[in-house]
């Protein structure tokens, strides 16, 4: 997938700009600030085992959950979320809106960047295993990790999203399945952003509190903490 410290720097920058100030340095987002995710683990915290043989690919050739995402609108809410949040936390309303901006100038790059990895942009499934991925690196401080095993990781991941999915009892509607691929892009993409902002500062433990951030952000999605698990070259061990 793609690393968080891969991201344009463009929206990093935004960010240090928001975080220069000790105001806005001891604005921290807990875990009660964010969306509640536990709902998501009757989907996917129970799905690890999946037939490696039947991924899905498009006439393109890129990899597919085929739970494609449409457009209701919902696209932007939890940037917009955490960027008032934010503000409101800092005392600083203005920089509410550029904030929100960084966040959604960090999915679009992440969007256009799938199928040049191969995998199908607004796909629920790729979103899934971004959010996996990138939250599961994030907590584990794991940016080294190789291409070979994202990769794999990755596919694996969107097959356990497709079989997650339709083994459900009822389908998400539209704008609901528009909020929770909105929600896996952002929430590592915010994270990432801000432990970028406070480590370029000297803040370290703001940065490690984020990390913990998420890995709960991990857990409650998953039912398993991102730090009993490994993501290698021979596969995602620990997620029975």
């Amino acid at each position: 997938m793609v690393r968080v410290n891969r991201l344009s720097r463009m929206f990093f920058a935004v960010a240090l700009a928001f975080f220069l100030s000790d105001a806005g340095a001891e604005a921290q987002i807990a875990g009660e600030d964010l969306p509640d995710l536990s709902a998501l683990q009757q989907v996917f915290g129970g799905s690890s085992e999946v037939d490696d043989t039947a991924t899905l690919r498009t006439e393109e050739g890129l990899i597919s959950s085929g739970i494609e995402v449409p457009e209701t609108g919902a696209r932007g809410r939890t940037a917009k979320n955490i960027a008032r949040k934010l503000a409101e936390l800092s005392e600083k309303p203005d920089s509410a809106g550029p904030l929100e901006q960084a966040f959604i100038e960090g999915i679009g790059e992440v969007e256009r960047k799938l199928p040049e990895m191969g995998f199908q942009s607004r796909d629920y499934g790729v979103a899934f295993a971004f959010f996996f991925i990138s939250t599961w690196q994030i907590a584990n401080e794991a940016e080294d990790l190789p291409d070979e095993a994202m990769l794999s990781a990755a596919e694996k991941l969107v097959n356990t999203a497709r079989v997650g999915y339709e083994k459900g009892d009822e389908r998400l509607s539209d704008e609901a399945l528009e909020e929770q691929y909105d929600m896996f892009l952002t929430l590592p993409i915010a994270i990432g952003v801000m432990i970028e902002a406070f480590r370029k500062q000297g803040y370290e433990d703001m940065a490690n509190s984020l990390r913990e951030l998420a890995g709960q952000s991990f857990e409650q999605v998953l039912g398993i903490s991102p730090y009993d698990i490994d993501i290698t070259e021979e596969g995602i061990r620990g997620w029975d």
